[in-house]
């Protein structure tokens, strides 16, 4: 997500589809590296946020590995690792 008009990427969203509690969130790149940075749960919990210390090198279509844990509110819990491809939206 960026602001309108912003050139930079100033957080990077990772979207569940329900409410999750987030173990645990890792994010790197295609070489490995984890980018750095503060995640937080999103508003409604359907949300993990990276505030990356680094946002230069989030541009659109970018691999990203993304290797999570989560719990749903019935105590389900999930975990996977894949890389997806950035989408840059505006807000």
């Amino acid at each position: 997500m960026r602001d309108k008009g912003a050139s930079n990427v100033e957080d990077v969203n990772v979207f569940f589809d329900r409410p999750v509690d987030v173990k645990e969130l890792k994010l790197f790149s295609k070489d490995g590296k984890p980018y750095e940075g503060d995640i937080y749960h999103s508003v409604f919990d359907m949300a993990a946020v990276l505030k990356p210390k680094d946002s230069s090198h989030f541009k659109e279509r970018l691999p990203i590995r993304v290797h999570w844990k989560v719990v749903d509110k019935l105590g389900r819990q999930a975990e996977g690792d894949n890389v997806w491809l950035l989408e840059v939206k505006e807000h």
